[in-house]
């Protein structure tokens, strides 16, 4: 089971849980490779100078899993868009 939770204010938080079954990716596989340049294009403006050599210091070898879902649950508890 993974929760993944999004925002602090309520009006902010959504979240998700999937239950099933988690595949390890291998790093040199093209879905890792499309997980890990999709997360550094979306984090690049926070991971410049330093804190990319932080971040390598510290995630020597990342790991990544791919969730084949049995189940899915979701849940926005602030303000629905568009109301």
């Amino acid at each position: 089971t993974v929760e993944i939770d999004r925002g602090r204010a309520w009006s902010e938080h959504r979240g998700v849980v999937l239950w099933g079954r988690a595949e390890r990716l291998a790093v040199d596989s093209s879905g890792a490779k499309r997980a890990m340049s999709a997360w550094f294009e979306k984090y690049r403006a926070d991971l410049g100078g330093a804190s990319f050599a932080a971040y390598a210091d510290q995630v020597t070898q990342p790991l990544l899993f791919r969730i084949v879902p049995d189940r899915v649950a979701g849940w926005p508890d602030g303000p629905r868009p568009g109301t």
